[in-house]
């Protein structure tokens, strides 16, 4: 790793006799080699002066606190006391980035040893999504666990571990469906209403045949639930709007025309011998979307422009009676 380079001057003292003159001196960082087998510092020989010296930092030292030792040399070979100074080596600022990280569940298998994860791109200060694969999850009970991670920068040097909580749900598969039931006004109770047989699946659509005379004549309700073939549990009960004709004639289409029906909204209410005192809509849910009442009109105009397209349910009333027919909105 490169460290950022230090400059040290350094003070040097003859500590010989006075003829003698100093004429080189030499250092080292840590560790001493021996006297002469250090790096060398060259001088111009002089028996009492003050010399100065870049000296660089190696790139191979460890972030920290170090020593470095100086001693000098006269002519007559004698070597001086060795001085000591101390100096800390600092990270360098461009390589203070996060660059990679490890994650775990639950269990802390050490530093370095959990699951890697590659940090993209690297930087001092990162947001970082962690996948944990399906495998992983596959592996854990139900229940409360533990997430934790951490990350490392460009020295090796490791963060704090954060935490996450997490919860395996275990899975559920949804049984077959194999049976529907239904009723028109009166529930008989679960497994006691007119029924049919479905072919077996968790998510489908069916189609049956209601057979005639189940449902009356003027009925625009129709009940249904279905049950499941794992644990014969049943449904909600679900309501239906329909429309019954069976071999009586429509008396709504006998006394009233609507068009143009289908329509983009606005259909026309012609009757032919009776005056309409209101009118309801009910879409294909039973709710209610559109009401007047209190009208006294042969003729009527139904903007349903505001509503979604589909199917709806109109009901007529008139001193006669009530009349119902279905509206299509495209």
């Amino acid at each position: 790793m490169k460290k950022i380079g230090l400059i040290f001057c350094l003070i040097l003292f003859c500590q010989i006799s006075r003829a003698q003159n100093i004429v080189q001196a030499e250092y080292f960082i840590d560790t001493d080699l021996g006297y002469g087998l250090n790096t060398v510092l060259s001088l111009t020989a002089s028996p009492d002066s003050t010399w100065s010296f870049t000296i660089p930092v190696p790139g191979t030292l460890s972030v920290g606190y170090h020593k470095m030792y100086v001693r000098t040399l006269d002519n007559s070979g004698h070597w001086s006391e060795t001085s000591i100074r101390n100096f800390e080596v600092l990270p360098s600022n461009t390589t203070d980035s996060v660059v990679n990280g490890e994650w775990f569940i639950d269990t802390d298998a050490g530093y370095g040893l959990n699951t890697v994860f590659s940090v993209v791109p690297v930087g001092n200060d990162i947001t970082q999504s962690i996948t944990v694969p399906p495998s992983t999850i596959a592996t854990l009970s139900p229940g409360y666990h533990k997430l934790y991670g951490r990350v490392q920068d460009g020295y090796g040097r490791w963060s704090e571990t954060f935490q996450r909580n997490l919860e395996v749900v275990e899975s559920f598969s949804y049984p077959d469906i194999v049976k529907v039931e239904y009723f028109n006004s009166v529930d008989q109770g679960y497994d006691n209403c007119s029924t049919e047989i479905l072919t077996a699946s968790a998510d489908s659509e069916w189609t049956f045949t209601i057979p005639p005379g189940i449902v009356p004549f003027g009925s625009d309700t129709i009940y249904l639930r279905v049950k499941d073939g794992q644990e014969g549990r049943w449904s909600q009960t679900s309501r239906r709007i329909i429309n019954v004709i069976n071999s009586v004639p429509n008396l709504a289409v006998s006394h009233f025309s609507i068009s143009p029906n289908p329509s983009s909204g606005m259909f026309a209410i012609q009757s032919k011998d009776m005056e309409l005192e209101s009118v309801h809509v009910y879409d294909m849910m039973g709710s209610l979307v559109y009401n007047e009442e209190g009208m006294r009109t042969m003729t009527y105009k139904l903007d349903l422009s505001a509503l979604a397209n589909g199917f709806y349910s109109v009901k007529m009333e008139t001193n006669e009676g009530v009349f119902q027919q279905m509206l299509m909105k495209e």
